[in-house]
Order: C-alpha cells, then sequence, then structure tokens
C-alpha cells in the first residue's frame, strides 16, 4: 500500500459515508469511538488498516490527528463562506486575529489558557470545547440521547 491509496472520492459526501461507515455518527466521530462491529471484504486493505487504526487504544498515542479526516481543495475557499466558528485560545478573543474573524461573520469560540501549559497540553480543552459547539449547534446530539 501507498499513501495514494488511501485517498477518498472527491465528492462532498464522501466524509460523511466514512464516518458513517467506520463510527456510526458525527457524535461517535467526535468522541473517537469506531463501530466495532464494522464488516469490511478481505480484499479492502485500505480500509482494514484504516479500522485498526480507529478501532486500536495506542493508535493515538503519538499524534490524536491519526484517525481525522482531512479535505484538501484545489482552489482558494472563502473563509467567510465555508467556516462558521474557529476556536481560539481566549488571549485571541481581544485581539487583530479576533476582530478579524467577528468582521467576516465567524463565531469567535474560546479556550482557556493557563501561563505554565505547553500548546500540546490543549487538546483536551480544544476537543471538548469543540464538541459543546457542534451539541450547541445540534449537530451532535448531548451524551447519553
Amino acid at each position: 500500500m501507498t499513501l495514494g491509496d488511501f485517498a477518498l472520492e472527491t465528492a462532498a459526501e464522501t466524509p460523511g459515508k466514512v464516518i458513517s461507515t467506520f463510527f456510526g455518527s458525527a457524535s461517535d466521530y467526535m468522541r473517537g469511538s469506531p463501530n466495532q462491529s464494522v464488516q469490511i471484504d478481505e480484499t479492502e486493505f485500505e480500509a482494514q488498516s484504516y479500522a485498526a487504526l480507529v478501532g486500536s487504544k495506542g493508535a493515538n498515542t503519538v499524534d490524536s490527528r491519526g484517525s481525522g479526516i482531512e479535505v484538501q481543495f484545489s482552489d482558494p475557499i472563502s473563509i467567510s463562506t465555508w467556516v462558521q466558528a474557529v476556536i481560539v485560545p481566549s488571549t485571541f478573543m481581544e485581539s487583530e486575529v479576533g476582530s478579524t474573524l467577528e468582521n467576516l461573520g465567524i463565531e469567535v469560540v474560546p479556550y482557556s489558557v493557563f501561563n505554565r501549559l505547553s500548546p500540546n497540553e490543549y487538546t483536551s480543552s480544544i476537543s471538548d470545547v469543540c464538541l459543546r459547539y457542534y451539541i450547541g449547534k445540534g449537530i451532535v446530539p448531548e451524551p447519553g440521547r
């Protein structure tokens, strides 16, 4: 297998298909809870590899983005058209970055910053803020619903 073997169809619905196949729902994808009963044909090596990656408890010890779905565009996109919100350090709220995003009509969602933490220690905070944002917008249901 090569890296190119893992490329997916360039259709808008492809990320949703990956999420529904390997996780079942957007909520389970956000929480990193894969569908353990997904059935994959023996000849689909790349799909089996992805299922093993998202199902492994140790898969994200080096980099938590390992099972993330990356979307690339060949042409420039308008951030104000395609981005609804940006999660930023709370220190950015009153900065030029925060003002620029708000002027573009993009919601600025902060996470708390603590002086003694390094940037990589904020991953859980950012993930939690993102999940709560999605719950608030009705994109994913509350836990237990």
